[in-house]
């Protein structure tokens, strides 16, 4: 629980500083949005796929 909890956060943390980054940029500012939004996505996918799914399969064993 604790786990899963910590990885939305990160993951969160991650696209906020990629959307951070993407707005000082001469771009529009709903483009860096989404942008920050699929790779905070893209950061939740990974991150579970090799942090939690490792310590599942571990405790189902």
């Amino acid at each position: 629980m604790l786990r899963e909890i910590l990885l939305y956060v990160i993951a969160s943390g991650i696209g906020t500083f990629i959307c951070k980054i993407l707005e000082q940029m001469p771009m529009n500012v709903w483009l860096a949005r989404g942008i920050g939004c699929a790779v905070a996505v893209v950061a939740a996918v990974l991150l579970y796929k090799f942090w939690l799914r490792k310590s599942h399969n571990k405790i189902r064993k």
